[in-house]
C-alpha cells in the first residue's frame, strides 16, 4: 500500500482548448514565460546590486573602523610620549643621568605632533602593547 501525502494534493489539469485557440494560448504562455524570466533576471540583478551595496557599505564601515583604530593608536602613542617625557624629566632632576643622555632626551621633549615619524614609531610600539592588552579576552 503506497502512502499519498495529503499536504499537497495534485493540481487539476486545465481543459484542453480547441485547435484554433491553442496558438493564441501557446503565445500567451510564451509571453508569460518570457515575462517570468525577465522578472527573475530583474530580481537577480536587484539582489546582486543590493549585495554590491552591502559590500560597499561594509567596505566603508571597515574603513571607518580602521581609521578609528589608527586615531586611537595615535592618541595612545601621544600619551606614551607624554609619560616618557615626564619620566625622563624626573630622572634628569635626580642628577644621576649622564649629560650626553640628558641632551639626547631633551631633544625629544617636544609635543608628540612635532616628533619625527621615526620617533613617533617608538611611542606607537608601546601604544600597540596597550591595545593588545586591552583586547585580550
Amino acid at each position: 500500500m503506497s502512502r499519498v501525502s495529503m499536504a499537497h494534493p495534485p493540481l487539476p489539469l486545465p481543459a484542453v482548448p480547441a485547435s484554433e485557440e491553442v496558438m493564441g494560448e501557446e503565445q500567451s504562455l510564451f509571453d508569460i514565460m518570457a515575462e517570468m524570466r525577465t522578472r527573475q533576471a530583474i530580481e537577480t540583478g536587484q539582489a546582486m546590486a543590493e549585495a554590491l551595496v552591502t559590500g560597499a557599505e561594509q567596505a566603508r564601515w571597515q574603513a571607518k573602523v580602521e581609521e578609528a583604530k589608527k586615531h586611537r593608536l595615535e592618541r595612545l602613542a601621544a600619551l606614551e610620549h607624554e609619560q616618557w617625557c615626564y619620566w625622563t624629566r624626573q630622572l634628569v632632576s635626580s642628577g644621576r643621568i649622564p649629560d650626553w643622555l640628558v641632551l639626547r632626551w631633551k631633544a625629544n621633549w617636544v609635543p608628540y605632533a612635532e616628533l619625527s615619524e621615526e620617533m613617533k614609531e617608538h611611542d606607537r610600539v608601546w601604544a600597540r602593547r596597550v591595545v593588545a592588552l586591552m583586547e585580550e579576552r
